[in-house]
C-alpha cells in the first residue's frame, strides 16, 4: 500500500478542508465507500488518525495547517484542540472496544477515562 501523509494530501486538495460546509450527498457517498471497503474498526482508527493529524506538529516542515494561521489559531486554541483531540481518541477507542470486542464498562470507568463531558 501507497504511504499516505494527510498534509500532503490537505495541502493539494482543492478548496479548504476547514470550510464550513457539509455536503450530505459527500457524506453518504464517502460513508457507502467505507462501508464497503472496511470494517467498523478500521474506520473509528481512520477518525482517530484524522483528527490527530489536524493538530499535530512534527516539526517545522511537517506539521498541520493549523499551525501556520496564529491570526486564527492563538496557543491556547491549539492547547484546547489538543484537549479535544485526546478526548475524541479515547472515546472513539472505548466505544470500539464496547461495540467490537464486547468489552464491558461500569459508566464511573468511563467518566474516570473520559472526564465528565
Amino acid at each position: 500500500m501507497e504511504d499516505f501523509d494527510l498534509i500532503d494530501v490537505l495541502d493539494k486538495r482543492e478548496g479548504s478542508f476547514y470550510e464550513d460546509s457539509l455536503n450530505m450527498d459527500t457524506v453518504e457517498n464517502i460513508l457507502k465507500y467505507s462501508c464497503q471497503v472496511a470494517n467498523f474498526k478500521e474506520v473509528s482508527k481512520m477518525y482517530r488518525e484524522v483528527s490527530y493529524d489536524q493538530i499535530a506538529y512534527w516539526s517545522e516542515d511537517s506539521h498541520s495547517p493549523i499551525y501556520d494561521h496564529p491570526e486564527k489559531y492563538s496557543d491556547l486554541d491549539i492547547e484546547n484542540l489538543t484537549f479535544l483531540q485526546k478526548k475524541i481518541s479515547t472515546a472513539i477507542d472505548l466505544y470500539t472496544q464496547m461495540l467490537v470486542q464486547g468489552n464491558h464498562f461500569d459508566r464511573k470507568y468511563l467518566e474516570d477515562q473520559l472526564g465528565r463531558l
